[in-house]
């Protein structure tokens, strides 16, 4: 009986059919797997952002430190290009100070996550490999998928915030609460990202009682080398809904993060 004879006669379908390939046939300890190098196919994102670190020119690309990353991609066997099988051996993500660990799903795919750590040089040069191979296989993916980072371990500094003029622990004027002008002074080694800018919070209170609270984006951003200057104008009053008292304290703190999603520390400040 050949796989394309039925099984009973009268019948057409075939008995069983032999399916050709690496992936599906019972395969040799000495067949070699490589990484899919397709564009596209290997990944490294940032779950902050969404950023792919992984670039084909191998180019260093900026990341703050702590922040997450999930690696994927897929591996193949190198005779025919079929999925490599699940769970035969490790894919490795790392250098020789950090190494992380994972092993093919199926269709040969793999995913790690992991967190960036702070490095003293500020740079990491992470590469793929395959490990714990079986038999005499060998890794043959023509190059070595690599992963450079740029590594800030450094948090924004904010250097003043002033209203109208006025810095913190000064009085404001409740005549000028209606449109204060905004500035804030922050310095970072990497840069900020335009499209993100910092946003000012305030709460008025009246001793522990809340009067009011909002926030202001501070989209005007004027940079002089390290130096990062935010302006807006500020309402306290809500547009005349909240009428001001010379007891009251306007406590102001500022969220946001530099280029590399490293936040701002900064405590609240009074006036």
């Amino acid at each position: 009986m050949t796989p394309t004879d039925p099984c009973n006669d009268g019948e057409e379908t075939p008995c069983f059919e032999a399916e050709a390939g690496l992936g599906n046939d019972w395969w040799s300890l000495d067949n070699d797997f490589r990484f899919d190098t397709m564009e596209g196919h290997i990944r490294a994102i940032e779950l902050r952002d969404s950023t792919n670190h992984y670039n084909s020119e191998i180019a260093e690309t900026l990341i703050g430190a702590g922040q997450a990353l999930r690696v994927s991609g897929r591996v193949l066997f190198s005779e025919d290009e079929m999925p490599a099988p699940a769970g035969a051996f490790d894919v490795i993500f790392g250098d020789y100070d950090h190494e992380w660990k994972t092993s093919t799903r199926l269709d040969g795919e793999f995913s790690l996550d992991l967190l960036i750590p702070a490095v003293r040089s500020g740079h990491l040069d992470l590469r793929l490999k395959l490990d714990d191979l079986p038999g005499l296989a060998f890794d043959e993916t023509n190059f070595v998928p690599r992963v450079r980072l740029a590594v800030d371990s450094s948090r924004p500094t904010i250097s003043s915030i002033i209203l109208n003029d006025v810095s913190s622990g000064g009085e404001l004027s409740i005549g000028d609460c209606a449109d204060l002008l905004v500035m804030l002074e922050t310095i970072d080694d990497h840069g900020f990202n335009m499209n993100e800018p910092a946003v000012l919070h305030y709460r008025v209170r009246a001793g522990e009682a809340e009067i009011s609270r909002g926030s202001l984006p501070l989209p005007d951003t004027t940079p002089f080398g390290e130096q990062f200057f935010w302006t807006g104008h500020l309402d306290l009053t809500d547009s005349g809904a909240t009428m001001l008292l010379p007891s009251y304290v306007v406590d102001v703190w500022i969220s946001g993060s530099d280029e590399s999603g490293n936040p701002f520390l900064h405590g609240i400040l009074l006036y």
